[in-house]
């Protein structure tokens, strides 16, 4: 593969595969390029390029990234020359809950963000939250704003303080009804009369899903919190993130 620029980043790993005996594809979130997959040549014997664990999911790396001489920032698998480690993520594991956190983070990263597409903010965002996770400051509720200020970085953030259909702002003294895929939340008079498909939510809790207080995504607006995301992401993804999927199972 023909290089023509090295570029030289703060990435955070989201994903590592193993590619025949000793090379690796490391998916990187990073702040100057992008999100993308980048080939890490004899990745699982190089201690000098890629040591400290640095292809490790969750570790905040500084990564020199080749790009081919026909792609301008971006098309194509980059190359990964070497990593040094900013921040291991040896961290996570000293708390299986922000393990699971952190990897469904990135997981969601990974699934959600476009390729090559420079965002220092959102990466700033997800680089943060998995500091956050690694010090054990990540509770359930942060990991839902998390998800919530990702969305809007997104450009996916649904509709909570107003109808989706008509704009008209809802009352907040009585339950709201949640509809994933009409983009957000519905008045009586655009709302399907058999409510099918809908998360009812209290008023506190559509109020914190729009950005007020944080003690609403907790306690018991936390489930219902929950189910709205889930619903989003799944309606934008099409489908459910095998962390998830884990996380519920554990969570029963």
């Amino acid at each position: 593969m023909q290089v023509a620029v090295e570029d030289v980043t703060r990435a955070l790993v989201l994903r590592v595969v193993d590619y025949g005996e000793t090379d690796r594809v490391v998916t990187l979130l990073t702040e100057q390029l992008g999100k993308g997959a980048a080939f890490a040549r004899a990745a699982r014997r190089s201690q000098r390029r890629f040591g400290g664990g640095a292809l490790e999911p969750g570790t905040l790396v500084r990564a020199a990234v080749g790009r081919r001489a026909s792609s301008e920032r971006g098309g194509g698998m980059w190359t990964l020359g070497r990593a040094e480690v900013l921040r291991s993520a040896a961290g996570l594991g000293r708390d299986l809950d922000a393990l699971g956190r952190a990897h469904y983070a990135l997981e969601l990263c990974n699934a959600a963000v476009p390729e090559h597409e420079a965002d220092a903010p959102l990466f700033a965002l997800c680089e943060a939250f998995v500091e956050r996770c690694a010090a054990g400051q990540a509770s359930e509720a942060a990991l839902r704003r998390f998800e919530l200020a990702l969305l809007l970085a997104l450009g996916w953030a649904p509709a909570w303080t107003s109808c989706a259909e008509c704009g008209r702002p809802w009352g907040r003294t009585t339950p709201v009804w949640f509809w994933a895929e009409r983009g957000g939340l519905l008045c009586p008079e655009h709302a399907p009369p058999d409510r099918r498909g809908a998360v009812p939510l209290r008023p506190d809790t559509a109020a914190a899903m729009g950005g007020e207080a944080d003690d609403a995504l907790a306690g018991d607006g936390a489930a219902c919190a929950r189910a709205c995301l889930d619903l989003v992401w799944r309606a934008h993804l099409g489908r459910e993130l095998r962390s998830a999927a884990v996380r519920r199972v554990l969570a029963s």
